[in-house]
């Protein structure tokens, strides 16, 4: 249970708006990079009376495949910064501390209770 909220409260602290907004700013250059590169080989390709595609070499597989895992954590960054916002971690330890809270009053009504009928039948 201690390792529970130990990790909540990391994934809590972590600043996920920075991680999304870096990933964003990867993936537009990455993309931008691609198009660029498309472009100028089609344009070195039609004048060789040669083909071109995206996937002609290994450094574009390769930033192709960067750019999508980028944009996979962009958009799981992102998730994580709205759910922060909203106060998505926070709401379990909240909730957790309203119940212990709610426990602790009912135990003392009880207690309460019991005293005041102790107190009945010694009367009577």
């Amino acid at each position: 249970m201690n390792e529970k909220k130990r990790q909540k409260m990391m994934l809590e602290k972590l600043p996920y708006g920075i991680f999304s907004g870096a990933c964003a700013m990867f993936v537009f250059f990455a993309t931008l990079a691609l198009i660029a590169a498309y472009l100028i080989l089609s344009g070195i390709a039609a004048q060789t009376s040669d083909t071109v595609s995206f996937f002609e070499s290994s450094w574009q597989i390769a930033l192709f495949i960067f750019d999508i895992i980028f944009f996979i954590a962009m958009i799981g960054t992102f998730v994580m910064y709205v759910l922060k916002a909203k106060g998505f971690f926070s709401k379990g330890s909240a909730l957790e501390e309203q119940l212990k809270e709610n426990l602790i009053q009912h135990e003392n009504k009880t207690n309460k209770t019991e005293e005041v009928n102790s107190i009945r039948e010694g009367r009577n």
